[in-house]
């Protein structure tokens, strides 16, 4: 019985050494902690070298003007050439998001936002005072599978904010853009619920920081109640009442005139919104304009381009806009260059940001 016992004593002792040899310890002392070790959390997201924070100074607008920068025109001369006196927020477009709530890093948008050519926007940018944000962008079709599904998943959204907001931290963002398309008045209190949890989660990180949504001019009345205590902002896309498809000819974005017009939609969202919160944005040109040979279109002085209507508001038209649109607090955004659709459809004619003579 003795050498029995003293054999099974043995076999458990070599068991339980091996045990303890395949979780990486060892009998004389405990394994040190490293990055393996199931205890560790992630690494906290760290600045990209050579960004630089904002300065702490206004920038040279007195007007809050909201300026979409697309990735297509993102190179290593789009530093020198934004005239960062003409805009006080800058919206690098666009980091797509799935409906699993990750980021799509191998997008054109995701690549051209984390560039070196991103970096010396951003550097440019806040040397004088002007924020930079990144827009969020799902534009979905059909179904809408990818829009629900992310807004009917906790997993999903929490797997968007930790990863929005860690880019964020990389890119010492001032903010967020969110560019979500389209929301039906069925998914207006989900996509509410979603925009608020994204809301809360950015400015617990970034203080006095702001998180804008691209809105449709013609939004639900209940997205926009929804929406109206979650966001610092609405990017109201005043633009659009006339396309390529319409049976009837006009202005893309009117001022004034018909029922359907740039005017009557800030009225609609002023009955539903406080007006401090909205930003409103229409395009300079009709549905059937001419498209631009070179991209020497992006030095046009605003005004002096072909291709607008009677009854399209050009840019300089649309920098007066706040006075006809209602009270003094209702913030704007223009475009203020002609740089509005070079090669591009009359959908993607917001992206842009005003670009000095070259």
């Amino acid at each position: 019985m003795d050498i029995r016992a003293s054999r099974l004593r043995s076999a458990m002792g070599s068991a339980l050494l091996a045990a303890i040899l395949a979780l990486g310890g060892t009998l004389a002392e405990p394994a040190a902690a490293g990055p393996s070790a199931p205890t560790v959390r992630a690494v906290a997201p760290r600045p990209d070298a050579g960004l630089r924070a904002r300065a702490n100074r206004p920038p040279a607008a007195s007007d809050e003007i909201y300026g979409y920068l697309p990735y297509w025109q993102v190179n290593d001369r789009t530093a020198r050439r934004i005239d960062y006196r003409l805009v006080t927020t800058i919206a690098f477009f666009a980091v797509p998001v799935r409906g699993d709530g990750t980021l799509n890093r191998t997008s054109a948008g995701y690549r051209a936002y984390v560039s070196r050519a991103a970096r010396a926007i951003t550097n440019a940018a806040h040397a004088n005072g002007v924020r930079v944000v990144p827009t969020f962008q799902l534009f979905d079709g059909g179904q809408l599978r990818k829009m629900r599904h992310l807004l009917s998943s906790r997993a999903a959204q929490a797997r968007f904010i930790r990863e929005a907001i860690a880019l964020m931290v990389r890119r010492r963002a001032d903010g967020a853009n969110v560019d979500f398309e389209p929301v039906p008045r069925s998914l207006a209190a989900p996509f509410a619920a979603f925009i608020g949890r994204f809301g809360r989660a950015v400015h617990a990180r970034f203080p006095r920081s702001q998180l804008v949504v691209a809105t449709p001019a013609l939004a639900s009345i209940r997205l926009i109640e929804r929406l109206a205590p979650a966001v610092d902002r609405f990017f109201i896309m005043a633009y659009d009442y006339r396309w390529s498809g319409s049976r009837i000819p006009g202005a893309v974005a009117p001022l004034s005139g018909r029922s359907l017009n740039v005017a009557a939609t800030v009225r609609r969202y002023q009955r539903h919104a406080p007006a401090g919160k909205l930003k409103s944005w229409a395009c300079p040109y009709t549905a059937t304009r001419p498209r631009c040979a070179s991209t020497r279109c992006l030095a046009r002085v605003p005004g002096s381009a072909t291709g607008t209507s009677p009854t399209t508001p050009s840019a300089r038209s649309i920098s007066r806009m706040p006075a006809s649109l209602g009270p003094s607090s209702t913030t704007r955004s223009f475009a203020a260059s002609q740089a509005l659709g070079c090669g591009r459809s009359a959908r993607t004619a917001e992206l842009r940001v005003s670009a000095r003579r070259s």
